[in-house]
């Protein structure tokens, strides 16, 4: 900022002091710390100001931020000790030099807060207890994994609430990884695929590879197996049924399903179920439910809800709708999460209760995960591009051929493709002209025509010669905010 809005100043009081024998005038330091101060209320005037009245803009992340205001802060109290405490009246050699120093610090300080590094290894984590495990209080989305991927929490916490949250996170990042390779995949066969995936990357036991070997040995392994299960869990089985069956008549279980949902940009509402199964059926169940923002922001990428869920005698099901917002700006695959809390319970009579302080066998519970992942595909794609046939036959005295460039699976922005042409058993300025160039599709085009110019030289028999036009990767154009991509060429 000071050497920006302040440069004016900065060069009016260089060419004073050194008209004054390096001594301050009356323009002095004073003028300087005076304009940055203006300037900062003015910078954040307008910032206020170009924010519309019916939106609202969140700075989710204060590092670099606190940084620099720090600096700014130490910037004041740094010119009082060097005018007024170390050298009244003087500025020495030493002090400009690591005045100076102070702006490449400032840099530095502020990229090592960009990439976290502080927090990452040397300050932990604040976590805040739920329902359903564990949320970070700091960083984009909740987390229980540490920067090196390893359980970061205390080792109290319940092994199935670790192992789900574990699964959540694994699950969404196999789903990007899924749509980075294919960006047209439905919602409905990306989830089938993540889940396949998920399943596959699992750890397998040293049982699970002797029942592999075993299979491989004597065959029928299913039919074994299924009977080695059945004797192994039998009792097991019948304690557990036994269990159920008391749990279900006395206490109402509250729960998502499902509790992931995948949803496309574009698909404007869609409803969030929460289902009420088992307990007393006289009960009338009230619990409050929010969104909370992962990688997908309230108000730019989903309309936030809250309320209160009430779950009367008779209900089963209850839905509750939430409004995707639809762009055209191209975003990565981002999530936001649907909570339920705060369970209580209406008797006949009246009364509300927490069904958790009531000692015994609880009235109502919320069923693990308590949380519900929203993940939102992103629509607005550049597209894949690709020449209409393979091959192309041409004569040779042809004189020019048109080739067709397609455009397929999205049609958003401005895209720049590079082509060359590259020598088969044909070679370049005796069958065929060289030719380089860029093929330009605008927003929404879905084809260009590529006319080039070919060589005359038939004197007599050729043989059928050959040479290629290479559509090779290149990266999406600015487009008004629009952000560079890369785009999939085929």
């Amino acid at each position: 900022m000071a050497l920006g809005s302040s440069a004016p100043e900065i060069l009016l009081s260089i060419i004073e002091v050194i008209g004054k024998g390096f001594n301050a005038g009356d323009l002095g330091p004073n003028t300087i710390v005076g304009s940055a101060a203006f300037n900062l209320f003015m910078i954040i005037a307008i910032c206020v100001i170009a924010v519309p009245s019916n939106e609202i803009r969140r700075q989710k992340h204060l590092d670099v931020f606190c940084v620099t205001a720090t600096w700014s802060l130490f910037a004041y109290i740094w010119m009082y000790l060097i005018l007024s405490v170390f050298s009244p009246g003087v500025i020495e050699i030493w002090e400009g030099l690591l005045t100076f120093l102070f702006f490449p610090i400032t840099v530095f300080t502020a990229y090592v807060a960009d990439i976290k590094i502080i927090q990452k290894r040397f300050l932990p984590h604040r976590y805040r207890r739920t329902a359903h495990g564990l949320i970070a209080t700091e960083g984009e989305e909740m987390k229980i994994l540490g920067a090196n991927g390893d359980i970061n929490v205390n080792e109290n916490v319940d092994p199935a609430v670790r192992a789900f949250e574990e699964n959540r996170k694994m699950f969404i990042e196999i789903m990007r990884e899924i749509r980075k390779k294919n960006p047209q995949i439905s919602p409905i066969e990306l989830q089938k695929q993540a889940e396949y995936e998920v399943i596959n990357r699992g750890p397998k036991s040293r049982a699970f590879y002797r029942v592999q070997a075993t299979r491989r040995l004597v065959g029928g392994g299913d039919v074994i197996r299924r009977r080695i299960d059945k004797e192994r869990h039998k009792c097991t089985e019948a304690l557990v049924q036994e269990h159920e069956k008391q749990s279900r008549a006395h206490t109402s279980r509250i729960f998502f399903d499902p509790a992931h949902y995948t949803v496309l940009e574009n698909v404007g509402t869609f409803d969030v179920i929460i289902g009420r199964d088992g307990g007393p059926k006289d009960l009338t169940i009230m619990v409050d439910y929010c969104t909370e923002d992962g990688t997908a922001n309230a108000g730019s990428d989903y309309v936030p809800v809250k309320g209160t869920l009430i779950f009367y005698p008779d209900d089963k099901i209850k839905k509750v709708s939430i409004e995707i917002t639809d762009d055209d700006v191209f975003e990565e695959d981002e999530h936001f999460y649907f909570h339920l809390k705060n369970l209580r319970v209406r008797t006949k009579d009246g009364l509300v209760l927490d069904p958790l302080q009531l000692g015994g066998v609880p009235l109502a519970v919320l069923e693990m995960p308590s949380t519900a992942t929203i993940m939102i595909l992103d629509d607005d794609h550049a597209g894949v591009f690709s020449f209409e046939h393979d091959h192309f036959q041409i004569v040779e005295n042809c004189g020019f051929m048109s080739l067709k460039v397609q455009r397929s699976s999205g049609c958003r922005g401005k895209v720049v493709i590079p082509y060359r042409t590259v020598d088969g058993t044909a070679f370049r300025g005796v069958h065929y002209d060289f030719h380089e160039g860029e093929v330009t599709f605008e927003d929404n085009q879905t084809d260009w025509i590529l006319k080039r110019i070919y060589r005359n030289r038939c004197n007599g028999y050729r043989a059928v010669r050959a040479y290629g036009l290479l559509l090779y990767r290149t990266w999406r154009t600015n487009l008004g905010q629009k952000n560079v991509r890369q785009v999939k060429n085929i």
